[in-house]
């Protein structure tokens, strides 16, 4: 192993690069500002590459969401990844036949929170129905609707439609 504090600047970079290709989860644990500046469509994009097909890693994706979270997690953009994040997360437990992971229900329900919470707060009726009626028509589990049922409840979605 090399000693680290001989390195340059560029090798430690270098390195740093592998590691970070190796193993995405890492990223959360760097404060980048290059996050701020991400354009939304791109993150949008990598998350979408690594669900689709469902032959990419959901935690990838993920991590991903994550990462652009830790930034911006209260604008109209980022509301919107939430949202079509989610609806790739419930096609991705409607595959599992009503059984799928505890994680990846975790994984949803929390992402579903991110996207109907700001959807409530920008009052944006037509993401809170379009959610609900993605949620019906991908999840057959009574037991897991009822858990995004309470998240909904809990962030106001029900209100704000019935207004």
């Amino acid at each position: 192993m090399k000693n680290l504090d001989k390195l340059t600047k560029n090798e430690l970079v270098k390195i740093l690069k592998t590691i970070l290709k190796d193993h995405p989860e890492y990223f959360s644990l760097i404060k980048e500002t290059k996050i701020k500046t991400v354009n939304p469509e791109k993150v949008l994009k990598a998350i979408e590459k690594e669900v689709a097909n469902h032959t990419g890693s959901v935690l990838k994706a993920y991590q991903i969401y994550q990462g652009y979270k830790i930034n911006d997690s209260k604008s109209k953009s980022f509301m919107g990844i939430a949202y079509e994040f989610a609806g790739h997360l419930f096609v991705e437990i409607d595959l599992y036949g009503g059984k799928p992971t505890e994680e990846l229900v975790d994984i949803a329900l929390e992402v579903f929170e991110d996207a109907c919470s700001l959807a409530v707060e920008y009052m944006d009726t037509s993401i809170v129905n379009s959610l609900y009626e993605s949620l019906h028509s991908s999840i057959y589990n009574d037991d897991i609707i009822e858990e995004f049922h309470d998240v909904m409840s809990y962030c106001g979605g029900f209100e704000l439609l019935d207004d």
